[in-house]
């Protein structure tokens, strides 16, 4: 589907397709990001520090088809931190949130005729008619979900040293 360059009079078939002036696969038209870190010095020459980022995409291709089904919808992720670092960096306890939202979001789909050509044929390319099976169906690598992480570091040569 899409295909209509370099025509195979073998097949009856076109092998190719020009896509001068479409959208750039993976490419939105809009991205930002905004954080800010600050840190504090509290008791005991302790540390605390906070921090959040935030990301912006506006929706892009997944894939080089670019079929509407195949268009990952605009999105926000943000991410927080707090943390406490002992004196020298001896120790730090960081409580960290990532994609806060749990925005889902796709980076790349690969289509094919899964339900039915890999076993049956049925496969067509290079031309507007669907297989046996239909229209192509998609697989899509996901990015991970909202992820809360608990960080214990601790450097035993810096809390023991002598000074």
């Amino acid at each position: 589907d899409g295909c209509d360059g370099f025509f195979d009079s073998g097949t009856g078939r076109f092998t190719a397709q020009d896509l001068s002036g479409q959208e750039m696969l993976r490419a939105p038209e809009w991205s930002a990001t905004f954080g800010f870190d600050y840190e504090v010095p509290v008791w005991n020459e302790a540390t605390l520090s906070l921090g959040a980022n935030a990301a912006y995409t506006s929706k892009y291709y997944t894939n080089t088809l670019l079929r509407a089904d195949m268009m990952q919808d605009s999105f926000v992720r943000t991410s927080v931190n707090v943390a406490l670092t002992g004196p020298e960096d001896a120790w730090r306890v960081e409580l960290i949130g990532n994609n806060l939202e749990d925005e889902k979001v796709c980076g790349s789909s690969i289509n094919g005729n899964y339900q039915n050509g890999a076993f049956f044929g049925g496969v067509i390319t290079g031309t507007d008619a669907v297989g046996p099976a239909g229209v192509d169906e998609l697989t899509c690598e996901l990015s991970s979900g909202r992820e809360i992480w608990l960080r214990f570091t601790l450097r035993p040569a810096l809390l023991f040293r002598k000074k």
